[in-house]
């Protein structure tokens, strides 16, 4: 693997001692740790760069030495420039409050020496910090367009191995400068604007291509019209044109796809499914090309939920996804499909149960919480809460995650529970945040089963449930086994067994929600509700549960968005005074077994 510094080198070749005089350093460099705004100081310099941060440096040897001031830290270091003064390398090192840091700083400008001789072939794709670089070049004329979003182009033209670039996207205009290096692999330039200047690193995406066909037994490199990268494997029994299941997958943070496909790919899994892992279409430029890290976004985007979203946003990682699934769905003839992911990749991947539920049969978030975007009590779409409903959930998680705890994801778990999903399971063990080591093939497993058509298995699966009293799971198998064997006999097995166990308390709580005084019974009534909402013989006393829950669930969110002010303007007692309102005046609410467990916690 190359590290930082060897790749830096392959860019600047052979790093010479030689120094400049103080005048011919002056001006603008494009640096890893953002831009230098340099003034020669007599024999030395001075610098502005980031935000507000000042630097001063002279010569010592053959290097030149700096001191900085970052904030309250104080940063020293040394650099070494190339000959002819238009590239530089170095270390860093900080001392702080916060304690120590240190790191490679390198540097570059404009080398007029790339103008000269023939215009290079650029043509293809460039991993950049501002989204996949799609060049089209015709001699030395170049167009194209940058990211995955679609709305940002340029066109501009090459001499020699220097590109500039007009570009527009809806943030407004800009030039890119860029000297591609002589191998056509890397590249260093900058991109500025109305609002300032940054630093351009570029990698050349090599392998990819639109419209790729799946290989029997093979990894090959696809890339989407959106230009999203991605990694897909087929069965070894693969026959062109043969249907198959889909089964998405989506990475974890600073990482990409292409190990978890792989490892998909080794298991039964990987010979039943045309297995794809999506890269983010974010690029991290300190990685190398031969290990390139990425990363999603899904923070802004609002999606079909109630919140109001910020400009642009829309077209943030989930429609990206949603739109390169669509695509391989229709290219490739898939019968179901499934979307997991892995710590980022598992946030990212509850966006799909609840922003775009027609899109996918089950999927399988790992090792992640969920965000606020995802949680069930933000859609007010009745069609799409119903959709939401159809998807069958797979929530895996390490009970000794040190990264993203049990906690956040047996959350997600419970709080999903609340809003009545009924093909929603938790798989849990003792692992730590790790891929390989969760269950996410007992996931899968039963994800195909609730949502297939294998009669004797689901009656299996339904008996085995049962025997381990999740009643509610073995309702989600009857329900299912109605659709796709309506005369099947475990149907009739189940629902009756169910209804045996649940049907001694029904009288009870039926007369507590008639006359339902001050919620004394709620907590027996939820613990009941966990093992036997689905039961037949439940269903009038969870259908006057929710128009119970109905008239609490608003001045619910309303004390919980008062208890939130509070506690952000510091008033802590005050705010869990209002979770104590919460729990006494608004106990059927969604929001009551969260805050009461709050509560609990805190004594």
């Amino acid at each position: 693997m190359l590290d930082r510094r060897a790749l830096f080198s392959l860019v600047l070749g052979c790093i010479s001692p030689a120094v400049l005089a103080a005048q011919e350093l002056a001006g603008t460099w494009f640096t890893n740790r953002g831009v230098l705004e340099v003034k020669a100081d007599g024999e030395g310099w001075s610098a502005t760069y980031g935000n507000g941060s000042t630097l001063t440096a002279e010569k010592k040897g053959d290097d030149i030495a700096f001191t900085a001031k970052e904030g309250r830290a104080k940063v020293t270091g040394s650099w070494q420039f190339q000959k002819g003064g238009f590239r530089f390398d170095g270390d860093w090192q900080s001392t702080s409050g916060n304690g120590n840091g240190k790191g490679q700083w390198f540097g570059w400008r404009h080398d007029p020496a790339t103008e000269k001789g023939k215009p290079a072939k650029l043509a293809g794709f460039w991993r950049t910090s501002w989204g996949l670089l799609e060049i089209e070049q015709k001699g030395s004329k170049l167009t194209g367009g940058f990211g995955a979003q679609g709305w940002s182009t340029f066109e501009g033209a090459v001499r020699g191995r220097f590109a500039e670039l007009d570009y527009e996207s809806p943030f407004g205009t800009g030039t890119f400068r860029i000297d591609f290096d002589e191998d056509g692999k890397l590249a260093l330039g900058g991109a500025e604007n109305a609002r300032g200047k940054y630093a351009l690193q570029l990698q050349r995406l090599e392998g990819h291509a639109r419209g790729v066909v799946p290989e029997a037994g093979k990894l090959v490199r696809g890339l989407g019209e959106n230009r999203m990268v991605y990694y897909m494997h087929a069965p070894k029994t693969y026959q062109p044109g043969q249907e198959l299941p889909l089964l998405v997958f989506l990475h974890g943070s600073n990482y990409v796809s292409k190990p978890y496909v792989e490892s998909i790919a080794n298991t039964d899994v990987g010979e039943r499914f045309l297995v794809v892992g999506i890269d983010g279409e974010s690029w991290e430029d300190w990685s190398t090309p031969d290990d390139p890290r990425q990363n999603y976004t899904y923070v802004n985007f609002m999606g079909k939920s109630t919140y109001g979203g910020y400009p642009n946003t829309h077209r943030e990682s989930p429609a990206l996804v949603a739109e390169l699934i669509e695509e391989l769905k229709k290219r490739h003839h898939t019968t179901r499909t499934f979307v997991g992911g892995h710590s980022q990749g598992g946030f990212l991947t509850w966006f799909f149960a609840m922003h775009y539920p027609d899109l996918v049969d089950g999927v399988f978030p790992m090792s992640s919480g969920m965000t606020m975007q995802c949680e069930a009590d933000v859609f007010d779409d009745e069609a799409l809460k119903n959709k939401q409903r159809e998807v069958a959930i797979a929530v895996v998680h390490g009970r000794n995650d040190r990264a993203v705890p049990f906690a956040q994801g047996e959350g997600t778990y419970l709080r999903t529970r609340e809003h009545r999903f009924p093909k929603l399971r938790l798989f849990a063990n003792g692992a730590g945040h790790g891929f390989s080591s969760l269950p996410w093939l007992a996931a899968v497993e039963w994800l195909e089963l609730i949502t297939g058509d294998n009669a004797a298995e689901l009656a299996k699966e339904g008996q085995k449930a049962l025997d381990e009293d999740r009643f509610a799971d073995a309702m989600a198998i009857a329900n299912h086994l109605r659709k796709v064997a309506p005369k099947h006999a475990a149907i009739k097995h189940i629902a009756a067994t169910v209804d045996e166990y649940a049907e001694g308390e029904v009288e009870q709580f039926a007369a507590n929600l008639k006359d339902p005084g001050e919620g004394e019974w709620i907590d027996d009534f939820l613990e009941y509700r966990d093992y036997y909402e689905f039961a037949d013989c439940a269903k009038e006393l969870m259908k006057a549960f929710a128009e119970l829950r109905a008239k609490h669930e608003l001045p619910a969110k309303k004390l919980i968005g008062e208890a939130r002010g509070l506690f952000n303007k510091g008033k802590r007692d005050e705010g869990w005074q209002k979770y104590e309102e919460l729990v006494k005046t608004c106990w059927a609410s969604s929001q009551y077994p969260k805050v009461k467990g709050w509560l609990d916690n805190r004594k």
